[in-house]
């Protein structure tokens, strides 16, 4: 069950990247996207749920990891860099969950 839900949410973000034409790595573009895919399995607020808790990230990592663990994440989740997240799709969003407390 969980890998057919991140399977659907991978095909929602690959509709939904495609519609984007907000600037690259926008804060808004993050949310929109985080929003869009990320909580599916992280839960809105990255309270976690199907996926890690977010909540709290900037503590337990420095960006550059963050932004490691976006293009290399582990096995349980899609891997969307770079077929579908650009380099500045991922600092984007690396910066907006590190936003989460």
């Amino acid at each position: 069950m969980r890998a057919l839900w991140c399977a659907a949410s991978f095909a929602a973000w690959c509709a939904f990247a495609a519609a984007q034409d907000a600037p690259q790595g926008d804060f808004q573009r993050a949310k929109t996207s985080f929003e869009s895919i990320c909580a599916v399995c992280h839960g809105a607020k990255g309270e976690g749920g199907v996926g890690l808790p977010l909540k709290g990230i900037a503590e337990r990592l420095t960006l550059e990891q963050t932004i490691e663990k976006i293009k290399n994440p582990n096995p349980a989740m899609p891997k969307l860099y770079p077929e579908v997240l650009s380099e500045d799709d991922v600092a984007g969003l690396a910066a907006y969950i590190r936003s989460f407390r």
